[in-house]
């Protein structure tokens, strides 16, 4: 169905995974491991660099982070659960290739990044690929990974990463507001910034 199309064309329909050749004929580069991460990217418009300055004045994300999508980001975050040799998927509206041409180029996660190509790709089978994987990170800004990160929540579902900032002494990456109660808090002051 449309609503798996991602899953299938990545696993098989019967969840076993498909052969390379199926891999091959649906555009998608490399197997994808039993474990695996779904990163959301968007293109931003002035309106989203907007939100995200107001994200970072009201609750500290990071100004670009979420736009730019810089590997160590994703190395942050997937380092610690261990996730770091499994593969990152990208989901897009395919309007911005900086995040895909950083991420495809980066020694830590090129091995193990690709996208799901537009061909596959449909609003509906991304956000049920995003649900399902064992981390989803996502924009604090963007109303298709609140959706995604608030399903996941309420499925039972962890490791849902909106919200980043650099640490002033560290100068690395590190995550907070991890939880539902967080993100809804989030949601109402964002619809402040309006």
């Amino acid at each position: 169905s449309a609503m798996c199309s991602s899953m299938h064309a990545f696993f098989g329909k019967d969840g076993r995974g498909n052969n390379e050749q199926d891999l091959q004929k649906n555009g998608i580069t490399k197997k994808i491991t039993q474990k695996y991460s779904v990163v959301h990217s968007r293109m931003m418009n002035s309106i989203g660099e907007m939100l995200f300055e107001g994200a970072h004045q009201k609750f500290g994300v990071d100004r670009r982070a979420g736009i730019d999508l810089p590997p160590d980001l994703i190395s942050s975050i997937l380092s610690p659960l261990g996730m770091n040799n499994s593969s990152i998927v990208m989901i897009t509206d395919g309007r911005s290739l900086d995040p895909i041409k950083r991420l495809s180029s980066d020694p830590t996660t090129a091995p193990y990044f690709q996208v799901v190509p537009q061909g596959i790709s449909t609003k509906a089978s991304d956000i049920m690929f995003a649900i399902l994987a064992d981390v989803f990170i996502g924009s604090p800004v963007s109303t298709f990974s609140h959706y995604i990160a608030h399903t996941r929540y309420a499925l039972g579902i962890g490791n849902s990463y909106l919200f980043y900032r650099r640490n002033a002494t560290t100068e690395k990456f590190e995550t907070f507001c991890h939880d539902e109660e967080c993100l809804q808090h989030w949601i109402n002051m964002m619809v402040s910034l309006f």
